[in-house]
């Protein structure tokens, strides 16, 4: 092989890796308000979670304030890619129970609802194997999956599901390394 072709291969590797990399940043980095969009969309929210940790005899994520847990991670934490697939999520759940119930997800009642939270979990679960790792790592991850994650961590870490919900020790006393379970206790907020 000679030279030429090898830089003429060269060349053509590197400018499609530049190519393929901003077709990649036009797709996936949308020049959007985040911020504006999140905090007008936080009612929206609130309902979305409280689907998920619904008020029983415990708080639900609603009134432990994860709505605005999620808004401060989307804010300030979040990837462009994760900020964006949450964006293009909650559009989605919006158009979806309009379409399928003519209404709005606010002006659903409870089992439509869990029926339009139910089509999410199913759309967005997560592939095991490679192929699921490879999405996964490309694509960044699916919106019901962050929204579970988020949900899940900011009721955990809220003070009505660490301190009611779960088990708190403020001041842990001694060091008790194997603590016996019982049936239908909650688990330690601090592990």
């Amino acid at each position: 092989m000679n030279r030429r072709k090898v830089l003429k291969i060269g060349g053509i590797a590197g400018f499609s890796g530049l190519f393929s990399f901003s077709i990649y940043k036009a797709i996936f980095e949308l020049d959007h308000p985040y911020k504006e969009y999140f905090s007008e969309h936080k009612i929206l929210l609130a309902e979305v979670v409280d689907c998920i940790i619904p008020e029983t005899q415990s708080a639900g994520a609603k009134a432990a304030g994860v709505h605005i847990f999620i808004i401060g991670i989307l804010e300030n934490c979040a990837s462009e890619v994760e900020k964006s697939n949450f964006y293009k999520g909650l559009e989605e759940l919006k158009r979806y129970s309009i379409n399928e119930y003519g209404s709005s997800f606010m002006n659903c009642n409870e089992k439509q609802r869990d029926e339009i939270i139910t089509y999410f979990e199913n759309k967005g679960e997560i592939k095991a194997g490679i192929v699921g790792k490879i999405r996964k790592k490309v694509l960044g991850e699916p919106f019901f999956s962050l929204l579970k994650r988020y949900t899940i961590d900011g009721y955990c870490n809220s003070y009505l599901g660490a301190s009611r919900n779960l088990k708190y020790d403020k001041i842990p006393h001694t060091y008790e390394p194997c603590i016996s379970y019982r049936q239908g206790e909650p688990s330690w907020a601090t592990k």
